[in-house]
């Protein structure tokens, strides 16, 4: 199951697109893509907590705005009664996937989200995972994931021997939307169409959990 929510308007929308564009410098090549931040499924996870310590300071120097507003809207999104934050030391802040040209259209690979397995997370009592996506900038023929939603364990068994799957379902996404899902359901990032010279998909990534004391987000 995927939900949308309301979070960034057009203009902060473009504002956060500007500040991912002022970090290029911070870019990590990820042959066809580029991830901006510490990423569970990219990074080692023996150099991940260092990775994060490193990325942490410039990316919350540059949108604290951004982070505080997400820290503080996503329980009432969740609807949770329970503070949410980013223990900096040993994890990521929510980072960024960018897509330009150079993608040539690529589909992601389909997974389920399990970032926890590549966390050393023996200091929490956590439970329901989840994962959200937030697209700042998307190029003009649109982007967005496909989800295989009631897919069953033998769907799953038949994927993992054969590759095969059932139908997929395209989800759209719109700008300064928050998807919300609890990474489960089969999916992969759909960029239905080559992304032409000079634009870009850039989109906002997380993974979190609940504890008793509060909401962890990370990437």
């Amino acid at each position: 199951m995927i939900t949308t929510h309301d979070f960034l308007t057009e203009g902060q929308s473009q504002a956060v697109t500007q500040q991912v564009k002022d970090l290029s410098w911070l870019y990590q090549d990820r042959d066809s893509f580029y991830t901006l931040g510490a990423a569970t499924y990219q990074d080692n996870p023996l150099a991940y907590p260092f990775i994060a310590d490193a990325f942490n300071k410039p990316m919350y120097h540059t949108m604290k705005e951004l982070y505080e507003k997400l820290w503080r809207e996503l329980p009432a999104i969740m609807g949770v009664d329970l503070p949410c934050s980013t223990p900096f030391r040993g994890f990521g802040l929510a980072g960024f996937h960018i897509f330009d040209s150079k993608s040539q259209g690529l589909s992601g690979s389909v997974h389920v989200d399990e970032p926890y397995d590549r966390l050393d997370l023996s200091a929490y009592d956590w439970r329901d995972p989840f994962s959200f996506t937030v697209p700042v900038e998307l190029p003009t023929l649109g982007g967005g994931c496909d989800f295989w939603f009631g897919c069953t364990d033998e769907d799953i068994e038949i994927f993992e021997t054969h590759n095969e799957l059932p139908p997929e379902t395209y989800v759209p996404y719109e700008l300064g939307k928050l998807y919300l899902h609890d990474g489960k359901t089969p999916h992969r990032i759909a960029n239905p169409n080559p992304i032409p010279d000079g634009e870009y998909r850039i989109t906002l990534q997380g993974h979190g959990f609940v504890t008793d004391k509060g909401i962890i987000v990370y990437f």
